[in-house]
């Protein structure tokens, strides 16, 4: 096998490592769904209304625990969609400098019937359960 041929199948199964041209782009504003919720750790957590989509309300429903309830007019079937979830740290409810954050959709959805479920952590230790957290915000898309 000669480099060149070599290079060809790496590429091929690696990836372009950064020389692949980029794709088209999608249509402005294409994700199907997305909201920012702001924890309100004494209260019930709230969707940024600005920055949310297809979102029709979010209720805390433990500990770090939260459903988002997708508009039905989207017609998004949460177990044929990838979930994305981020952190909003400026949001967030906790000094930044010291905290480490973790937000995740959690796929066993138990806790939300027909919704999104997402679980937030501070300070997660590893090797232990952690308890989640009430101060996390976060941002969920879905594409």
């Amino acid at each position: 096998m000669t480099s060149k041929t070599l290079m060809m199948v790496l590429l091929a199964v690696c990836g372009c490592a950064g020389h692949c041209p980029a794709g088209p782009a999608g249509a402005p504003g294409s994700a199907r769904a997305y909201a920012v919720v702001m924890p309100n750790p004494n209260g019930s957590p709230a969707l940024v209304t600005a920055r949310t989509k297809n979102f029709t309300s979010v209720a805390r429903v433990g500990l770090g625990t939260y459903c988002l309830i997708p508009d039905p007019a989207a017609r998004i079937d949460r177990d044929k969609v990838a979930v994305l979830v981020g952190l909003e740290a400026q949001l967030s409810q906790l000094p930044i400098s010291n905290s480490v954050l973790e937000a995740y959709a959690y796929q066993d959805n138990t806790d939300c019937p027909g919704g999104i479920e997402v679980v937030t952590v501070a300070d997660p230790k590893p090797s232990v359960v952690t308890a989640g957290s009430n101060a996390v915000a976060f941002v969920v898309v879905i594409p």
